[in-house]
């Protein structure tokens, strides 16, 4: 997306004029070291992010913005429906809400660096940048980066996770958003922490839940509060770099004694694979909801006795310092004081605890369908409330039954009586679709199939089930009542991939039964299309991307199974590196829609155990993802002797000199050596088009003339799967023969034997040129079909030689 340097301008000064935070985001952050030091592209639309917001005004209207734009139209309240509805904060101050990153004609963002912002200041009317920040007296957001649309967490410890938006850094993959919390909340104060050692475990242990002791609690029922877990400084003191936070527990469900019993303490729970390491230290603080002192926590003084045993408080060595009333940064230490609490640490069972069996758990791949689609209505393409939209629900044809005394035809849009009426898409019982076939007419009933967007009514009461024409000469008129109505009948799933200019869609959670040459309809706005073809991919290879840890003493191995191009799924598990690429070496493998196979294409098991009971291996499984792949090559190289022929992969160079521009010294003869990987039945071609200096045709103009192998050195091919064998591919222009005729044909370079080997051709203007002074190479690259990347050729090197006198070559 290329902006003129007007626009260009003009939104830069808009992001200057909403303020510091909004200079250095999108298109103009500075990006030099990242995605090859370019923001020149456009984000894909995303699916849905769950956004979660904290220590916000209770009971408040926000906005939210993506780079200083209103994405009102692009957030929810749940995952799939309910776009565009207003957002507000709840009693406690916490908003949860669902954000779909635009790529739509409303609105696209470019670049690496954004930022998602969520205030109380209402933007204004359009799709200008403002800022959120001035005027706001409650805000939280977060950068977001997204480099290239690709790639994803490799190894990244699951402590580090959450899906919360608190003022801290989103980093993001090709199909989800994952939040690492670095710093606390700016809106929520500091009150109390207790700082603490980890003593136990190899390497650490795993955080399991915290209990502390209530002496009161305020009376308002919106009151509530919070457990995080901190780094501390090197001088021990807290941080506001945060490792956890804990589920916040409301006012209702902190228990209160009047004596620190065991009974009465308040459990805060924290996400799983909270990850503390041995010899670190950390800090508890504990945050309520608001101001002022109303929460009473229990703690021990050093050297005085308890209030109900009268013994003397035992303080474990864990436990180091109190700090309170803070101030930005500034603790207070509160001298001979502990917290009262209990941290709990995880335990696992061993291998030999379970007599040597290991945990096992399997990934599969998601029921996907692949659609070729065309007539796309409306055309166009998506906007923010109208066309196709990321997560919607795809239907196809329904089946229905109409009473009717009119004739209805192939093509005729059908609509209910709420849309004859002028009713609003909201309406209850908006219905409409087009006829895509017409059944038998059977007892006053005809059977069609309609591609209906929302549900005919088959009640009768007030004349709901009464059908319209919406096009045509009878446009308006009433065609009949609707008998059955069957949803059940057609086929559904979920979009998650959609490109217009290329006709594909591609849909999650489908229960199959798509099938080509019927039509499909949005459940949002109602788009459509046809499908032309349902397609099973051929890949390559997989990027599985996964947030797990393998501490000390713990294992976690990953197989695969895979699917052949004949459906064929692996009867052996292959041994792979989690969070790596897999190539699939020796053969394609293909996933199939779920609309052709019933069966899954691609299977993922992980086995773990762990010899130490304080650690195990963690994976988290809300956030595994794998990338398929498929290398861009086949097994044709026809009419490539023009600019772009039947290959699917090729190189094509610069021109280059061959000489060094004096007239009268063009080159009589190239040779060219490229260093290779070139197995067996894959294949490197090489294509020259070159001029002389006398040739007043463009050499743009030219066609391209096949050079040939005369000879490989060391050996004839590489060995199969071992890239380091490399091979020098020797290529020189074929001498012309008897009856070649081609200097009687345009642009077709050869060593004319005639002429001592000097490489001549015939321009386009019939002018017969000797030598030549500029050329440009293409290198074509292909492999046989169905076979893996083992064959994929791959050249390192290319060495072109312009010799003035022609040598003898053997």
């Amino acid at each position: 997306m290329t902006q003129s340097s007007t626009t260009a301008a003009s939104l830069l000064q808009q992001y200057k004029d909403a303020g510091l935070d909004y200079t250095g985001i999108a298109e103009y952050s500075d990006v030099s070291k990242f995605s090859s030091g370019t923001n020149d592209y456009v984000l894909k639309a995303h699916l849905p992010i769950e956004v979660k917001c904290e220590g916000m005004k209770p009971l408040t209207r926000v906005w939210p913005r993506f780079d200083g734009r209103d994405v009102s139209g692009y957030c929810g309240a749940s995952q799939f429906e309910n776009y565009g509805t207003a957002l507000m904060t709840d009693v406690s101050g916490n908003l949860t809400f669902w954000f779909k990153i635009p790529n739509d004609n409303t609105m696209k963002f470019k670049g690496y660096k954004h930022l998602l912002e969520v205030s109380d200041v209402k933007p204004p009317v359009g799709n200008g940048i403002s800022s959120g920040k001035i005027g706001a007296t409650t805000r939280c957001g977060q950068n977001y980066y997204a480099p290239a649309n690709i790639s994803g967490m490799r190894g990244i410890p699951p402590g580090n996770q959450t899906t919360q938006i608190a003022l801290t850094e989103i980093t993001a993959d090709s199909s989800q958003t994952v939040v690492s919390v670095k710093q606390v909340t700016d809106e929520i104060p500091d009150y109390l922490s207790q700082t603490f050692v980890v003593t136990k475990g190899t390497d650490g242990v795993y955080l399991d839940d915290v209990k502390l002791w209530f002496a009161k609690k305020p009376g308002n029922s919106n009151a509530s509060i919070t457990v995080q877990i901190r780094q501390v400084d090197s001088s021990g003191k807290p941080t506001d770099v945060l490792v956890a936070q804990s589920a916040r527990v409301s006012q209702g469900n902190v228990n209160v004694s009047s004596t620190a019993a065991q009974a009465a303490a308040t459990t805060f729970t924290f996400p799983s694979g909270v990850f503390l390491k041995k010899n670190s230290s950390y800090a508890l603080t504990v945050i309520p909801n608001e101001d002022g002192n109303d929460f009473e926590i229990w703690s021990a003084v050093k050297n005085s006795n308890d209030v109900s045993s009268d013994i003397s408080a035992y303080v474990v060595p864990e436990l180091k310092t109190l700090f309170g009333s803070a101030t930005g940064n500034q603790w207070a230490q509160l001298p001979n004081e502990f917290l009262k609490c209990e941290i709990t640490y995880k335990k696992f069972s061993t291998l030999v605890e379970l007599g040597g069996t290991k945990t096992t758990f399997q990934f599969e791949n998601k029921d996907l369908d692949f659609l070729n689609v065309s007539a796309i209505s409306p055309v166009g393409g998506s906007t923010h409330n109208s066309g196709f939209q990321m997560a919607e629900t795809i239907r196809g044809e329904c089946s229905m039954q109409i009473a009717n005394n009119q004739t209805i035809s192939v093509g005729d849009v059908l609509q209910s009586r709420t849309v004859a009426l002028g009713g609003a898409i909201t309406d209850a019982n908006y219905a409409i679709g087009t006829v895509r076939s017409v059944g038998a007419y059977t007892g006053g009933n005809l059977t069609i199939s309609i591609d209906s967007f929302k549900d005919f009514s088959t009640t009768a009461t007030a004349n709901t089930n009464n059908v319209y024409f919406g096009s045509g000469a009878l446009s308006g008129s009433w065609c009949g009542n609707t008998v059955i109505f069957s949803d059940a009948s057609a086929p559904t799933g979920r979009l998650v991939f959609l490109n217009g200019d290329f006709g594909r869609i591609r849909l999650e959670e489908s229960d199959g039964g798509f099938a080509a040459n019927k039509y499909i309809r949005g459940q949002e706005f109602g788009a459509s299309a046809k499908i032309d073809a349902i397609i099973d991919p051929k890949i390559d290879s997989v990027d599985i991307n996964t947030v797990f840890e393998i501490p000390q003493g713990t294992v976690l191995s990953w197989d695969i199974k895979a699917t052949s191009v004949t459906g064929s799924l692996d009867s052996v598990w292959k041994p792979i590196t989690g969070s790596t690429r897999v190539d699939f070496e020796r053969d394609q493998k293909r996933i199939y829609s779920k609309s052709n196979s019933a069966n899954k294409s691609l299977l993922i098991r992980g086995t773990m155990y762990t010899s130490d009971s304080t650690v195990s291996p963690t994976v988290d499984i809300d956030d595994v993802t794998v990338n398929a792949s498929r290398q861009r090559l086949n097994s044709v190289s026809t009419n490539e002797t023009f600019p772009a022929g039947g290959a699917l992969a090729r190189y094509v160079s610069k021109v280059v000199r061959a000489t060094s521009g004096v007239i009268g010294e063009a080159s009589e003869r190239l040779n060219i050596v490229t260093q290779a990987y070139f197995p067996a039945e894959s294949g490197i071609e090489l294509y020259i088009r070159a001029k002389n200096d006398n040739d007043s045709e463009p050499l743009s103009d030219k066609n391209f003339t096949q050079m040939s192998l005369y000879k490989t050195t060391p050996s004839q091919n590489s060995t199969l799967g071992n890239r380091r064998d490399q091979v020098y591919l020797h290529h020189r222009f074929s001498a012309n023969t008897d009856g070649d005729n081609f200097l009687g044909l345009s642009n077709i370079i050869r060593e004319n034997s005639g002429n001592n080997g000097v490489i001549a051709y015939r321009s386009g203007d019939g002018s017969v040129h000797h030598g030549v002074d500029e050329y440009q190479l293409k290198i074509v690259f292909t492999r046989p079909d169905g076979k893996g990347t083992s064959y994929s050729p791959e050249v390192s090197a290319v060495t072109v030689t312009a010799h003035k006198s022609p040598l003898n070559i053997a």
